[in-house]
C-alpha cells in the first residue's frame, strides 16, 4: 500500500536541481563507446556482479536489433559484433539444393 504525502520545499528544490526524464541508460553509454572503439570484441569492466548489467545489455541489443553478440565468461562480461548475414529468398532452386545436400540421406516422399 501507499500513502501519498505533501513534498516538503527542500524536496521540491531538490526536483528543480535534478532535472527532468532519463539521460540515458547504461547500456546505450557502453553501446556507444564499443561503436567508437572500432574494436571488434571489448572486455567490459563492471562493478560488482556482472548478471544484471549483462542482462539489460542483451535486452537492449535485441530491442534495437543491434549487431552485437553480449557473452559472459569466467566471470567477465563481453561484447563483440556479429555479422548479420542477409535473409535467404526461398526458391524451388534453394530448396532442392538444401535437401539435395542433406548429409542423412533422408529423401523426401
Amino acid at each position: 500500500m501507499a500513502k501519498i504525502m505533501e513534498a516538503t520545499e527542500e524536496e521540491k528544490q531538490l526536483l528543480e536541481t535534478a532535472g527532468r526524464g532519463r539521460h540515458g541508460t547504461i547500456s546505450a553509454f557502453i553501446i556507444k563507446a564499443f561503436r567508437e572503439s572500432n574494436l571488434d570484441t571489448v572486455r567490459i569492466d563492471v562493478q560488482g556482479p556482472i548478471t544484471n548489467v549483462a542482462s539489460t545489455l542483451r535486452a537492449y541489443v535485441r530491442n534495437h536489433d543491434l549487431p552485437y553478440l553480449v557473452v559472459q565468461r569466467q566471470g567477465k562480461l563481453f561484447l563483440t559484433k556479429v555479422r548479420k548475414e542477409s535473409p535467404i529468398k526461398l526458391t524451388e532452386e534453394v530448396v532442392d539444393e538444401h535437401i539435395g545436400s542433406n548429409s542423412m540421406g533422408v529423401q523426401p516422399t
